[in-house]
């Protein structure tokens, strides 16, 4: 069998392990507890806090599942205990693959995240947002979960300051947010330009925001593609950087080019020394 083919029936098959799992874990959540839990929440808000902990540990179960498969291994974690400790945070970090968020919440106590759109804007189809086939399985437990689309339009302001005092309401109740400042994945593995979000969200909250440099050895689940068909098998290495604590003068424009220039720099170190490749 050439290396075409097998390459094809191996993605096809952690493809399968990776969606089946979720279409599982997903529709009984949407079916079967979202409506109970929903009305629990109003006058329980507590309820909500095992549901949160399940989700942790069932991102671990998908990251377990994909390593015993050999679909990926994660070979190194430095630094992991700051993401650990839990409070309130803003935790950026590049954006390679469709994995990046799910180890860093995974690792993570408590936290949310910023998502893509659910809906793309009518005057710009280019942007990414999130595919149809996901959102029966996704978004009804992702509202418990309090994880937070971002809206279609940048230039919305009305909907962009909801989406922000939303983010800034889960920073006051304790819990950590992940935000990718690239706001979509990349597709070779270059960092693309970084927004102002995270990083004025983090000044105005007053909270640190912690650089996380996820470096990846080959092309893997990319922007673009919703399915695994990686070269080969794909390694993880997280270095979870010292916090940037934003100051009472700093401007938001400056903590960017900070977070930006540790990513850039360690991402750079890890593709000098394991190298990427981009096929």
């Amino acid at each position: 069998m050439t290396a075409g083919p097998w390459r094809r029936i191996r993605g096809a098959f952690h493809t399968f392990v990776f969606y089946f799992l979720w279409a599982v874990v997903g529709l009984a959540a949407t079916f079967l507890l979202f409506l109970p839990l929903r009305l629990l929440s109003r006058p329980f808000p507590a309820v909500l806090r095992p549901m949160r902990a399940f989700t942790r540990g069932f991102y671990g179960v998908l990251v377990r599942s994909l390593a015993a498969t050999g679909a990926l291994r994660i070979a190194e974690m430095t630094g992991v205990e700051r993401l650990r400790r839990g409070g309130p945070a803003v935790v950026v970090a590049n954006h390679r693959t469709m994995m990046d968020v799910l180890i860093l919440m995974w690792l993570l106590p408590d936290a949310s995240c910023l998502l893509k759109p659910v809906e793309k804007p009518p005057e710009d189809q280019r942007r990414n947002a999130m595919p149809d086939f996901w959102k029966p399985f996704i978004l009804a437990p992702f509202s418990l979960l309090g994880y937070v689309p971002m809206p279609p339009a940048w230039n919305d302001r009305e909907a962009l300051k909801n989406t922000f005092d939303r983010c800034r309401a889960l920073l006051a109740e304790g819990r950590p947010l992940v935000i990718f400042p690239e706001g979509t994945r990349s597709p070779d593995g270059r960092l693309l330009p970084f927004r102002d979000f995270p990083f004025h969200l983090a000044k105005d909250a007053g909270v640190p925001i912690i650089p996380v440099a996820i470096h990846t050895d080959t092309r893997f689940m990319p922007q673009g593609t919703v399915s695994i068909n990686a070269a080969r098998r794909c390694t993880y290495r997280l270095r979870v950087l010292p916090d940037i604590v934003p100051t009472p003068g700093a401007r938001s424009s400056d903590l960017l080019v900070e977070a930006r220039q540790r990513l850039q720099k360690a991402v750079a170190e890890g593709d000098a020394k394991y190298g990427y490749l981009d096929a």
